[in-house]
């Protein structure tokens, strides 16, 4: 179950989700992907998202999004939206499990069409903002420091557990969990 607060809806915006000719349109998208997103999941969870006030500048990013983790203690997390669905109980009912932000000031497809070379999926856009809300994310800085706690050992995300330079080598400490041991080159390309 996906318990959606779109906040251009609750403030009456005018904006994004509420925008008077395409507002309707974003939300069905919007829950289209989440509805596709529950066949995948063999999960019986409720989440509760909050889609927050939608941007309209067409200069950042298209979309962003991430689940809210505790700040401590240091460690690997999913995040409350993958706690929620698994665990079955909210792990806290002071915030939302996951926030989502959108910039509709870029060419979005509404259509099930294949969108024109100048437009963004809004269905593609969305399933891929809402696998960062299920873990698939970093919690790294480009130090190495938790962007979660600000600190290292700290909170990181369960796919930071991954990471290992091209050697194979952990660029976390296997003993001293949420201790990031690379440096920052190891967080560079190539």
């Amino acid at each position: 179950t996906w318990n959606v607060d779109f906040e251009d809806v609750s403030l009456s915006n005018g904006l994004g989700f509420d925008h008077e000719e395409y507002g309707a349109t974003r939300r069905e998208i919007f829950e289209d992907t989440l509805d596709y997103i529950g066949t995948v999941l063999d999960e019986t969870g409720t989440v509760d998202l909050q889609v927050t006030a939608s941007e309209d500048d067409g200069t950042g990013f298209l979309a962003s999004a991430g689940p809210y983790l505790f700040s401590n203690p240091p460690g690997f997390y999913n995040g409350f939206v993958y706690d929620h669905v698994r665990a079955g109980s909210d792990p806290t009912t002071e915030v939302p499990d996951a926030q989502l932000t959108f910039d509709f000031g870029y060419n979005w497809n509404l259509e099930l069409d294949t969108p024109a070379f100048d437009e963004y999926d809004l269905f593609t856009v969305v399933l891929h903002e809402m696998t960062h809300t299920l873990g698939y994310l970093t919690g790294l800085d480009s130090t190495g420091n938790s962007d979660v706690s600000d600190t290292n050992p700290g909170v990181y995300t369960v796919f930071d557990s991954l990471l290992a330079r091209g050697d194979g080598t952990r660029l976390f400490n296997a003993e001293v969990e949420g201790t990031f041991t690379g440096t920052a080159d190891d967080l560079t390309s190539e």
